[in-house]
């Protein structure tokens, strides 16, 4: 067992981090519109703010974020069967795609979910 381990790390990893991501997706499309308060950022706006974004696209939005991150460590469990540091590849894409669609301001990271 232990030498499967050490031999497969990176595909483990790539497996749960699929799992998870598929898993923290789910909020975001069971709860459609009240999901939109787990958006880090968006719950610090006020009710005001709130109003003039459409929360059902931020769900969707974040649950199809949530998708392709899933899809990116699938796609890397199996390259990582070839060659484990195939799977440092994937996390390395999966970084970029994460870091691309994150910003520390809130007005500009929901700014395409006007009304």
């Amino acid at each position: 067992m232990e030498e499967f381990l050490s031999t497969h790390i990176g595909t483990i990893i790539c497996v749960l981090m699929a799992i998870t991501m598929l898993l923290i997706s789910l909020p975001f499309f069971i709860g459609r519109e009240k999901a939109a308060g787990l958006v880090a950022g968006f719950n610090t706006l006020s009710e005001e703010e709130q109003k003039q974004y459409d929360k059902k696209k931020i769900s969707k939005g974040h649950a199809i974020i949530f998708v392709v991150s899933s899809i990116i460590f699938v796609v890397g469990t199996g390259l990582s069967l070839l060659n484990q540091w195939l799977a440092l590849i994937c996390f390395l894409v999966w970084l970029l795609y994460f870091l691309h669609n994150v910003s520390s301001n809130p007005k500009k990271a929901f700014s395409k979910y006007l009304k």
